[in-house]
């Protein structure tokens, strides 16, 4: 089953989830927030939704989708966000980004150099994560709300 057919079957059971519309919302914005953020997806999603009391079949299905096929722009949106507001060279940090990548050692994971490339991208990306997961909510939150009238 393509892709397509994927979204579009999770879309139509998420709206058709017996379940509030805030709930509902809520747990499919935190799980775009979710997919958004690197490394911690579906996991993430369960618990925060679980600890929340929002729905978690609507957390883990948005972290699944988004973390498929927003990540790049996401990635890309984030290091041009978290540059501006660091102050840091967009083009500069790509560079040594893909330095990074390319003689990455695990043992200089903490090194001062890779916390300087990853703060304005952790930035960057709690920001594009932020604003994509409350438009997200609002405009699922519409949608459902429409459709229970």
């Amino acid at each position: 089953m393509p892709f397509k057919d994927h979204l579009k079957s999770a879309v139509k059971k998420i709206i058709h989830l017996n379940d509030s519309p805030h709930r509902v919302a809520s747990g499919f914005a935190l799980g775009v927030f979710f997919g958004i953020v690197p490394g911690v997806g579906p996991i993430a999603s369960t618990a925060v939704a679980l600890m929340l009391r929002v729905n978690v079949a609507a957390a883990v299905t948005a972290s699944l989708v988004t973390n498929t096929w927003l990540s790049i722009i996401a990635w890309v949106l984030s290091l041009k966000i978290g540059s501006f507001v660091t102050g840091v060279d967009a083009g500069e940090l790509t560079v040594q980004g893909q330095q990074l990548i390319q003689n990455f050692r695990w043992s200089k994971l903490w090194d001062v150099e890779i916390i300087k490339i990853l703060k304005p991208l952790l930035i960057g990306n709690l920001i594009v994560a932020s604003v994509i997961s409350l438009v997200v909510y609002l405009v699922v939150f519409k949608i459902l709300a429409d459709r229970k009238r």
